[in-house]
């Protein structure tokens, strides 16, 4: 986790350098379409480009895929943190899917009756409303039609392609700055789901040692780990926060206000990168889910400049001060030493040819 001034630079230089290394995939729901760089400097500039993939759902640059995903991945457990549903809402998500499996959705928008099953009419009404309005689609005369990102023809393989890019300790980049808070959440949810869920098929199978760590980026962590969404329930993103680390999965949660999330998953985050905090309370929050005692450190974190941070994690003995270096000087200095390295290996296997 990190918080205070400077988080964006801080990531931008923690994604090149995980580009440059083979250890971690990393999956980053960007919000702001900023890091892969489709107007500047970022990403796409990096040496190891075959190692960046990069979905957006708008006019794909060259060598770059366009986001779609089949309505038939959907389940009901992946609306959860990403839309408010009631009880008897969510049993009717849950209902459909027991019924009618794969087509679930659109037999909820044909109002399609279940037999020896009553929902109340409102009850249906209002998840048809909220599924249209989330998916981008639309229902007439029996007919329905996607205008959004999902799609029940296009998109089958997506979700897999993007674990398998992950698997392969790639970097994942899907553009979101086009979706409402609510779309980002659920994509999120659905690919977060898929690769937890093939990393415990690993462990079980005594595989997964052999696959690189996984880290998920969640920009404005709250909106799905803040203590009022979790009252409404669980969700993918709270349970990899409090076990994701035994499956080789961890979340790189960003935010500036880490006193909406609850005590016990800050805890639970082994390593947090404190850049400058103004504020007493988000402040103590970090303080009080530290690994390391920073009672005396109050005033120096909030006296942070930009570039300089604290990191605190159970992997060191003591907190770490750092400087993060600006991102397009820590990336033209590394993208001379990785060319430098390639051409120096190039040379060595043609001399020992």
């Amino acid at each position: 986790m990190f918080t205070g001034k400077g988080k964006s630079n801080l990531q931008f230089c923690i994604l090149w350098d995980i580009a440059s290394r083979d250890y971690a995939g990393m999956l980053v729901l960007d919000p702001h379409d900023e890091y892969y760089g489709r107007t500047g400097y970022g990403l796409k500039d990096h040496p190891r480009r075959e190692k960046v993939a990069y979905y957006t759902p708008v006019n794909p640059p060259p060598g770059t895929r366009s986001l779609k995903v089949n309505l038939h991945k959907l389940k009901p457990e992946h609306f959860q943190g990403a839309i408010a549903l009631s009880d008897p809402q969510r049993q009717c998500l849950y209902m459909f899917h027991k019924r009618f499996g794969q087509e679930w959705i659109s037999e909820i928008l044909k109002e399609t009756k279940i037999e020896k099953v009553q929902f109340h009419e409102d009850t249906l009404a209002v998840v048809k409303r909220k599924l249209i309005s989330l998916l981008g689609l639309d229902f007439v005369s029996g007919v329905m039609n996607c205008s959004g990102i999902f799609d029940d023809v296009a998109g089958e393989n997506t979700i897999s392609e993007i674990c398998q890019e992950l698997e392969n300790g790639h970097l994942v980049i899907v553009d979101t700055s086009y979706f409402s808070g609510a779309l980002e959440i659920l994509l999120g949810s659905i690919l977060a789901s898929e690769i937890f869920e093939r990393y415990k098929y690993y462990k079980k199978n005594g595989q997964l040692e052999d696959k690189p760590v996984v880290s998920i980026v969640l920009e404005e962590a709250p909106r799905v780990l803040g203590s009022k969404v979790l009252e409404q329930g669980g969700n993918i993103f709270e349970t990899l926060a409090r076990e994701g680390r035994k499956f080789k999965i961890g979340l790189v949660a960003i935010t500036q206000l880490p006193s909406e999330i609850p005590k016990n998953i800050l805890a639970n985050m082994n390593t947090k990168i404190i850049l400058g905090l103004e504020m007493n309370s988000e402040r103590q929050a970090v303080m009080d889910s530290a690994a390391q005692d920073l009672s005396q450190d109050s005033r120096n974190i909030a006296a942070l400049d930009k570039g300089e941070a604290l990191v605190t994690s159970i992997f060191t003995k003591f907190a770490v001060p750092i400087k993060v270096p600006l991102f397009k000087e820590f990336a033209s200095r590394s993208k001379k030493e990785i060319v430098s390295k390639e051409s120096q290996a190039t040379m060595n296997d043609e001399f020992f040819r």
